[in-house]
């Protein structure tokens, strides 16, 4: 099984490793006003990690550019965050997320709480159109464990007029987590008659997501995604998952945007 600090690790050390020297900024664009786009929506996820049910959470987003620069490119799935500092192709900012808590409404299954999730993601451009990111988050309330995330989108564009993205998904827990969420106690297991089951710290879960944005206006924008994930290890094996949940996890969403720009 492999560890999550093993992993985390790895995962930077590659992020690091495909920096490239970055070109000076073009100074006359960086005088230029921005221009700032907020989209809302709204998404269906699961309701939790292995739930077989979704929920309805809102879908949001904002983005800012310089002058007639496209807009930088955010798939709809990671965390709130903004860059912090670059070192050469290399970005590193904060991860805000919201995770729900788990809640079977199985008599005799604890539930654990809502987590407000804080940490940091690393990404950087391989080529222009392929992008690699991750993000390493540590709950606050909940399941109080650390999660993490590596994705790798594949990007066509045509400027801010339409936007393609797809890539994988790699999603990890340490042990915390994962008997947060796919763990038995001895106690449930008396209570349901399910056997006891105490996971290790790996990756749970190995998707896809999709994302499409299209300009319908100089002003409006249409958002969507798509993503699925496949629970594995641990995570599948669960006796709490295969009796009341699901392997296989879907998420959606779709918003509309507006764009404006500063004024001088």
């Amino acid at each position: 099984m492999i560890k999550f600090a093993a992993f985390a690790g790895l995962c930077l050390s590659l992020l690091s490793t495909s920096a490239h020297a970055q070109s000076d900024p073009d100074a006359p664009s960086k005088r230029e006003p921005r221009r700032y786009r907020i989209a809302l929506g709204i998404q269906l996820v699961p309701s939790f990690a292995g739930a077989d049910r979704t929920s309805i959470k809102p879908l949001w987003d904002f983005n800012s550019a310089r002058g007639d620069d496209p807009f930088p490119f955010e798939a709809a799935d990671e965390s709130t965050g903004f860059t912090v500092l670059e070192a050469g192709r290399v970005e590193f900012g904060p991860a805000l997320s919201f995770e729900n808590g788990r809640n079977y409404r199985v008599p005799g299954i604890g539930k654990v709480g809502n987590s407000f999730e804080v940490g940091g993601f690393a990404q950087t451009m391989i080529r222009p159109d392929l992008r690699a990111r991750i993000e390493i988050r540590r709950g606050l309330g909940g399941h109080e464990a650390w999660v993490g995330v590596a994705s790798v989108d594949y990007i066509a564009r045509k400027g801010d007029s339409r936007l393609f993205s797809i890539g994988p998904r790699v999603t990890l827990g340490d042990a915390r987590y994962q008997r947060s969420y796919f763990g038995v106690s001895p106690a449930e297991a008396a209570a349901t008659g399910l056997a006891a089951y105490r996971p290790d710290a790996g990756i749970h879960a190995i998707g896809a997501n999709i994302g499409y944005l299209h300009q319908l206006s100089d002003r409006w924008t249409l958002h969507s995604y798509a993503r699925y994930d496949r629970l594995t290890g641990d995570a599948a094996d669960s006796p709490l998952v295969r009796a009341h949940g699901s392997r296989d996890q879907f998420s959606t969403g779709i918003g509309i945007g507006y764009t404006f720009a500063r004024r001088r």
